[in-house]
């Protein structure tokens, strides 16, 4: 188990590498582009909406099995990031990060698939706490090198080029990475690639609806709102503390690493107490006090910056391991990827959604950190989405899913 933990966190990891070279290297990638700042919101929206994509590779592994297509996304993303750090005009970025994006999340969504299938019950949100943990190590990397960005040859397109590793990676991931036993044992596969598009795709698409149709509209509504939410918080804190309190790259590299090691121990505190006390209960805590972290870190003193980062960053990060964990506790093996699928969906268009209601705001009351805190009460909601969804902790996937073996 611990080597499949490390395998899972070292392709998520890549995934939150990119995250954090496009938050942290933000002031830099405008200034190479000329991009206007009231434009910047729009570009990172459109950027975002690249995770519909991921809708078309993430419900293949419902049928074909979790690992071809993870290892599909590990080739994606690499090239992705490679061509990143080539792009010669604003367009060419935004679209190549369009393109990437479906295969970064591709990634993300099938890492929790296979740990979710691999974990016992009892453990499942402490696991993929602990997940988030090694995945954030990435973002953490991103900030070091970050604060070297004016000694790096090629700024952050080199950091871009760094991020095409997984392609140097991938006979590791071939010969070590296997199929989840509960995937196997499902028979889930076992058409193969036989009945074209409508067995491969169709299928666990047409499963999901039509067998969970509720539980699938309520988890969706709460992980919109939670992406809707939180996305500036992340995306404009470099930005912020550039242009506001005048910080370097190297204090930005601060931020993330003090007030950080605040923020990852709400995952990991968040997962063990909804593996005790219950997700609904857990989710609803968190996001009812994450956008008060936000507020004090876009509208307080710039004394207060390290412990409000942390402080909103522990509460997301608590609300995003139950999001996590009801989209695979609640549906069955035959269409788990599927829901994950619809996860990427609706974080998409949440993320995309907040950049986009962001950037209307600031140009309306040209107050950038007051749209952001307006926005992040969409948090509020999202956690009251969640106590309408039934209690999944403790339960085994199948009996969760209703799935009878």
């Amino acid at each position: 188990m611990r080597r499949l933990t490390a395998l899972i966190a070292l392709g998520l990891g890549f995934e939150q590498y990119d995250m954090g070279i496009l938050n942290a290297a933000l002031p830099q990638i405008v200034e190479t582009f000329a991009i206007p700042g009231e434009d910047s919101g729009a570009m990172m929206g459109t950027i975002r909406l690249g995770g519909l994509g991921a809708v078309l590779l993430v419900p293949l592994a419902d049928r074909l099995g979790r690992r071809r297509v993870f290892l599909l996304a590990v080739v994606g993303m690499g090239l992705g990031e490679l061509l990143t750090g080539l792009s010669p005009t604003a367009w060419v970025f935004g679209a190549i990060q369009l393109v990437t994006r479906a295969f970064l999340l591709a990634c993300y969504a099938l890492g929790i698939v296979i740990m979710l299938e691999e974990l016992p019950a009892g453990q499942r949100g402490a696991g993929l706490a602990f997940l988030g943990v090694l995945a954030g190590l990435g973002y953490g990397l991103a900030a070091m090198l970050y604060a070297a960005i004016e000694w790096i040859p090629g700024g952050w397109r080199t950091l871009y080029v760094f991020g095409g590793a997984p392609l140097l990676l991938l006979p590791l991931f071939w010969r070590a990475l296997p199929e989840t036993r509960r995937f196997a044992a499902s028979g889930a596969g076992d058409a193969g690639f036989g009945g074209g598009l409508s067995a491969l795709w169709l299928g666990p698409v047409r499963e999901l609806v039509t067998r969970s149709p509720r539980e699938a509209m309520l988890i969706g509504l709460a992980a919109a709102l939670a992406a809707f939410g939180t996305i500036a918080f992340f995306q404009y804190a470099s930005f912020h503390l550039a242009t506001v309190h005048g910080w370097s790259p190297a204090g930005y590299a601060l931020l993330i690493g003090a007030g950080g090691g605040i923020g990852i121990s709400g995952g990991i505190i968040g997962g063990r107490l909804s593996d005790r006390w219950g997700r609904r209960r857990v989710g609803l805590v968190a996001y009812l006090a994450a956008p008060v972290g936000m507020a004090f870190f876009y509208l307080g003193p710039a004394w207060l910056l390290v412990f409000a980062w942390g402080g909103g960053l522990f509460f997301m990060m608590a609300g995003d391991v139950v999001l996590r964990a009801f989209f695979g506790e609640l549906f069955a093996t035959s269409h788990r990827s599927t829901a994950l699928a619809w996860m990427l969906v609706v974080q998409t268009l949440g993320w995309a959604g907040g950049l986009y209601a962001i950037d209307a705001l600031s140009r309306v009351a040209e107050d950038l950190p007051m749209a952001i805190v307006a926005v992040s009460c969409a948090c509020v909601l999202a956690g009251l989405s969640l106590v309408a969804l039934p209690e999944t902790t403790g339960r085994e996937l199948d009996t969760d899913a209703r799935e009878v073996a």
